[in-house]
């Protein structure tokens, strides 16, 4: 078959003049990028392609992509306009992409195959959301809850399976941890999200952190939630005591593994020394690791630059190096696969500016339902 070029018109009745049994051999033969372009030609092709039980000879790569919807960038002050850029592995760099939609109090649901779009108004004014799929279907389920909100707490799960919204088992409210410890009359904290949920082996998870009245970063509450999609069941777990500074900490889904990363905090390192005590938030589950001496290592890889965030896909992690010092020159990513224990420094390009505006995934023949 030909690759769709401006030059060449895909028929698709060309299937109709096949045997399913060649189909079947052909489709097998081509690489994942031909199946994904080909699905892309008309509904039938699709249904066509994802119909076999198709295993590429040439499984898909981890695609990270980078996603900012425009704005003023932290403490830097610098302003960037919205951004959507993929990597192509094929060609080694970065590609734009349209962005067709703005807006940062809406959920916004897209099919990029249509393509279609929707924006729905968010429910909460402090929420919690994640979704899990089901790559052999297809199918997903949308997670929202309340983080803190008056009146009655509620969890709603949108299931792409049946098309509808159900009311699951709320999220009960944390209470204020802060100002009971310093014996602060002033008003409570109140706890907030920090950063992007991950999924692993069909759950959830979410770091979140108690901030007090003042806002004083010095002092804060680190806790994980995690909720058990099958068991419909919420569990938090938070440190004993408040983190002298604004913590780097965050989780990163890898390796069917909840990694506790923060390179500036030695007690999610492990093996850990006899001095260092532990961190209460390993006591969510087995599922979750500390940082093996290798990942820690990396923190010193390049001297110019110190790691400030991570996005987990399979058995890779892409850690975003920031350059140290006043004069900003952009952002840095770096490959870690977990197997084989090896590193790529992927190109640099100067757009790159907000680390947690970087995301990854896996592409799939199974498109979202």
């Amino acid at each position: 078959m030909v690759e769709s070029s401006p030059d060449v018109e895909l028929d698709p009745n060309y299937w109709g003049k096949l045997h399913p049994e060649l189909m079947e051999q052909v489709l097998y033969k081509l690489p994942f990028s031909s199946l994904v372009k080909f699905r892309s030609v008309c509904k039938r092709w699709k249904d066509l392609i994802q119909s076999f039980p198709l295993a590429p000879k040439t499984p898909p790569k981890s695609v990270p992509f980078y996603h900012h919807s425009g704005g003023i960038r932290g403490n830097h002050g610098i302003w960037m306009g919205s951004l959507l850029a993929f990597f192509n592995s094929e060609t080694n760099t970065w590609e734009r992409r349209s962005l067709p939609f703005l807006g940062t109090r809406s959920l916004v649901a897209c099919d990029e195959v249509v393509p279609r779009g929707a924006a729905f108004k968010n429910p909460f004014n402090y929420m919690l959301m994640g979704m899990v799929m089901n790559k052999d279907t297809g199918h997903y389920k949308l997670v929202v809850t309340g983080l803190h909100e008056v009146g009655p707490q509620k969890t709603f799960i949108y299931d792409s399976s049946t098309t509808s919204w159900k009311v699951s088992t709320p999220l009960s409210p944390l209470p204020p941890v802060l100002a009971m410890m310093t014996d602060d009359t002033a008003d409570d904290g109140e706890w907030i999200s920090s950063g992007k949920s991950v999924t692993c082996q069909g759950n959830l998870y979410w770091f979140i952190r108690e901030i007090d009245a003042y806002d004083n970063q010095d002092q804060v509450m680190k806790a994980i939630v995690r909720f058990n999609m099958e068991k419909e069941e919420w569990k938090v777990v938070q440190d004993a005591l408040p983190t002298p500074y604004l913590c780097s900490f965050q989780l990163a889904a890898v390796d069917e593994s909840v990694l506790l990363l923060d390179w500036e905090d030695d007690q999610y390192w492990g093996p850990l020394e006899e001095y260092v005590i532990a961190s209460e938030l390993h006591e969510l589950g087995p599922e979750t690791r500390y940082m093996d001496d290798k990942l820690v290592d990396l923190g010193s890889i390049d001297q110019e630059t110190q790691p400030v965030w991570s996005v987990g896909q399979g058995e890779l992690l892409y850690i975003v190096y920031d350059y140290k010092g006043p004069a900003k020159k952009g952002l840095k990513l770096l490959v870690y696969d977990l197997s084989k224990e090896s590193i790529t420094w992927l190109p640099t390009w100067k757009h790159l500016r907000e680390h947690k505006s970087f995301w990854a995934f896996t592409p799939s023949l199974k498109a979202f339902v």
